[in-house]
């Protein structure tokens, strides 16, 4: 309200008709000249709402800031690390001065005529204060967003740098005020010169180029250089860009009244509603069998044949097994001992990059320490993060069997023999065994450590979203291709001697001789919401529909084979993150006939999040293949014929689960109720769905228990399901877990050194399997006690005694991770126990291959 109409409301008594309109006018003028200031700096006030929202919102950024933690510390000297961590602070300043700078400007150019800026009521204060609030609101957010990262249980030195970080990003928003309150306010010719500058033909013309440049860059898709920048510096970059372009977008309109703004985005629902720039098709390569029909007039008998061969393996998941489980090297140690073949299948559950670090971490480990665990190990189901965690230790087993077969990786010797019984174990033997191989573990986290997050939101910020305005498709601009190329070059830096095997087609890598296990990677189908499995497997088994069965096949019949790469992200496809993936499927009629339509791919965990539902429905149909085994094998020895050793083999199955537990103490939150709820219920579900899953799971292999009681009765998940060591080691299904009560994951695609550091640390190790027999002892006898009502005063003085006493020799300074990493440790060491003595029979097994070949 303007001084005058103030005034002229005050002379005249408010209980009076002409003093009530009088009064009426003004504030309405009021509230008028109010919503124009606002109108007029609605470009910068909507960058910055968007940054405020990037950058204190918890979760992904939260992961985020602990890496900027890490770039904090200058103790090694000036690092790439350190380079990052001057960017961004450099671009926010730049952020906050330009969101300032643009709002300023709108401002004087409509309202130096007006006088508003010059006038106390409620205009001028907004007019002037208005742009420096809009300007210094991302630092304000990034300082509360790194000092909620240094309070919400961050190690020490992460902390530490956290509230310097928050400290530094306070101050820039503090100079930000102070600078443009001390700053002369000007008046027609000052907003004409301003205009002048950000409003000229050269000023667009450069920006333009600008921008047209780095989404071209984009186009060469540099990933170490967007690594260098990190996720913040890109942020940053978007909201200038945004800022500026919404600015003379809505000057445009304000000046010549051309809804510029309203007509690009009215283009971009009208392209998207009539499903012209769909730019998300899944990459396909050639199908599997056409390097065969390229070659075929040169091919020879042996190739042929060999061919045919894989192709019948590969036709059913029962036709796989056979083939599979007949190729095992140390088959004949295990039938001439009478000894089942020790057979895993593994569910690799959903969570982003922290998920698959855990499963991929976990079987590395494993494979480290016994080098014939990869020969045991059918397939693993994946969803989302977890295909990526499968997808990348089947990669690496395959390219270190491949190493070994070539001969480049040193063999075992044959006094690296475990014990002859594998209740006996030695894990001392494994590590001997382990010298002699390719370490994988290592080339796990030299792939997850990298920033996978900045080329996938550089490609969101800037490629995806230009290419929401083209009336034609721009594939190269897909922010799903970033991530598969931001992968394909972390595993080029990692393993530069087999650069090209996570571009392997899928339908091809798999062979039933081979190390690398059965991929079946999970996606759901958004327009009927049933599961996709994309697996080198054609037919899987009742209710499982495999990529193979789907995909429209070519003129030839031959089905387009996909990328290892393309594969494992297309199972992670989470929108509104990474995008759906089309392709083209075969769709059966009802009179018979098939028919091709478009197909959505999205991520697994919109069926279910553990991929146990998929594992449970290949292990029944594995264990129906025993069956008829057992059956055929025992009708043979009736009729006193002969069992040759490939069809006499037996299996014991167990399954692998990977999941995240919680006590889920945190009270709801009830807030946006209406606008949350539908959201809340279906992420909520499907975790619910997970655990069902492993509970039906459980009860089909006759699994009682799920975790093992820890030291000192610590104890995590549902103490419902606690074990004892020995029960546990009978278990068929076997849970890794992450204590989620202990150390917050976050969902996404950036890891930092902490986070890295906690999964690793909770994993175990097989050799930190260490629960006390007095313990268990202990814990089964207050179990018969509870159960037998049994009310013995000096029996429960004496356990109490001995719970004090075993108390004093536990570290008070140990981590709350201590029980979930000798759980882990645990199943890591049961694992160890069937498989040693494994590594001397494989020895033998190829010494036998290599003699006779």
């Amino acid at each position: 309200m303007s001084d005058d109409h103030a005034a002229g409301a005050a002379r005249r008594p408010w209980w009076t008709i002409s003093g009530l309109l009088e009064r009426t006018r003004a504030y309405r003028n009021g509230v008028r000249g109010v919503m124009r200031v606002i109108g007029e700096m609605r470009a910068p006030f909507i960058a910055s709402l968007l940054g405020v929202i990037a950058f204190a919102m918890p979760g992904q950024i939260t992961e985020v800031y602990h890496l900027l933690a890490e770039d904090f510390e200058f103790s090694d000297g000036f690092t790439p690390e350190n380079l990052r961590f001057a960017i961004f602070l450099g671009l926010l300043w730049l952020t906050c001065y330009i969101l300032w700078y643009i709002g300023r400007t709108l401002t004087l150019l409509d309202l130096a005529d007006t006088g508003a800026l010059d006038q106390q009521g409620a205009t001028g204060s907004i007019a002037r204060w208005a742009p420096r609030l809009i300007g210094a609101a991302p630092a304000f957010a990034a300082a509360g967003g790194l000092f909620y990262a240094g309070a919400a249980g961050s190690e020490d030195a992460d902390a530490e740098g956290l509230y310097a970080a928050a400290a530094i990003a306070l101050l820039i928003g503090l100079m930000r005020i102070w600078l443009s309150w001390r700053r002369t306010r000007g008046g027609r010719e000052m907003a004409d010169r301003r205009s002048e500058f950000w409003f000229s033909a050269w000023t667009r013309l450069t920006f333009g180029a600008a921008l047209i440049g780095f989404v071209f860059y984009l186009f060469t898709n540099p990933i170490a250089v967007l690594q260098i920048l990190g996720p913040l510096s890109i942020i940053c970059i978007f909201l200038i860009a945004l800022a500026y372009g919404l600015a003379w977008l809505t000057y445009v309109n304000d000046s010549t009244g051309i809804p510029a703004l309203g007509l690009l985005v009215g283009a971009a629902l009208l392209f998207s509603a009539l499903d012209w720039n769909d730019n998300h098709y899944v990459r396909q390569l050639p199908p599997a069998s056409q390097d065969f029909a390229d070659g075929s007039e040169t091919m020879s008998f042996e190739e042929a044949e060999e061919m045919v061969r894989l192709a019948s393996a590969r036709a059913s998941i029962s036709t796989a097994f056979d083939a599979w489980l007949a190729a095992r090297p140390t088959r004949d140690a295990y039938v001439e001992a009478g000894k089942q073949y020790p057979v895993y299948v593994v569910a690799a559950q959903g969570g982003g990059l922290y998920a698959a670090h855990q499963s991929a971490t976990f079987l590395a480990r494993l494979q480290d320490a016994c080098p014939s665990f990869a020969d045991h190990v059918f397939a693993i189901s994946g969803v989302s993060g977890g295909s990526v965690g499968a997808t990348v230790f089947t990669a690496l087993a395959k390219a270190a069997d491949e190493r070994e077969r070539n001969g480049v990786s040193p063999a075992l010797g044959d006094d690296d023999a475990g014990p002859d019984r594998p209740d006996d174990v030695d894990l001392a033997a494994c590590v001997e065994q382990a010298a002699d191989h390719d370490q994988i573990e290592p080339k796990v986290k030299a792939i997850f450590e990298r920033d996978f997050l900045t080329p996938l939101l550089s490609a969101t910020l800037f490629g995806d979203f230009t290419a929401r305005f083209s009336p034609e498709p721009i594939p190269q601009l897909s922010r799903a291709l970033a991530l598969e190329q931001a992968f394909e070059a972390a595993w080029r830096d990692v393993e530069p001697e087999a650069p090209e095997l996570i571009e392997t087609g899928l339908l091809n890598y798999w062979r039933p001789d081979g190390s690398a296990p059965v991929l079946l990677l999970n996606s759901t189908e958004v327009d009927t919401g049933l599961r996709v499995v994309i697996s080198p497997i054609q037919d899987l088994g009742a209710g499982l529909r495999s990529y193979a069965e789907v995909a429209k096949p070519d003129e030839f019949g031959q089905v387009p084979d996909l990328r290892l790469s393309t594969a494992m992200v297309l199972s992670a496809r989470f929108p509104y993150i990474t995008p759906a993936g089309s392709l083209d499927v075969v769709q059966q009629l009802a009179d018979g006939g098939v028919t091709v339509r478009k197909a959505r791919l999205v991520d697994g965990a919109y069926f279910e999040n553990s991929g146990i539902d998929t594992a449970t429905d290949v292990l029944e149909n594995l264990r129906q293949v025993l069956r008829e085994r057992r059956r055929a094998i025992s009708r043979a020895r009736q009729r006193g014929e002969a069992i040759p050793n490939d069809a006499a083999i037996d299996a014991d199955i167990r399954l692998i689960v990977f999941d995240l537990t919680s006590s889920n103490a945190e009270e709801p939150s009830y807030a946006l109720s209406e606008l949350l709820t539908p959201i809340q219920a279906i992420l909520n579900a499907r975790t619910s769905r997970s655990e069902l899953a492993q509970l039906r799971a459980r009860r089909a292999l006759f699994a009682d228990c799920r975790y093992l009681l820890g030291p000192d009765d610590s104890s995590f998940g549902d103490p419902r399901e606690q074990c004892l060591k020995r029960d546990l080691s009978k278990s068929r299904v076997w849970s890794v877990s992450l204590d989620a009560d202990a150390y917050e994951f976050a969902l996404g695609w950036i890891l930092s050194s902490s986070t890295l550091r906690q999964i690793e640390r909770q994993l175990g190790t097989p050799a930190a399997c260490k629960v006390d027999d007095a313990r268990e002892l202990r814990q089964a006898e207050q179990e018969l006690n509870a159960r037998y009502g049994e009310k013995d005063a000096q029996r429960q003085e004496a356990a109490a005694a001995r719970r004090e006493a075993e108390g004093r020799e536990v570290d008070e300074a140990e981590p709350v991770v201590d029980s979930i990493a000798v759980h882990n440790s645990c199943i890591g060491e049961f694992i160890v126990r069937q498989l040693e003595g494994d590594g001397a029979n494989l020895r033998r097994s190829r010494t036998a291959q290599s003699t006779a070949q």
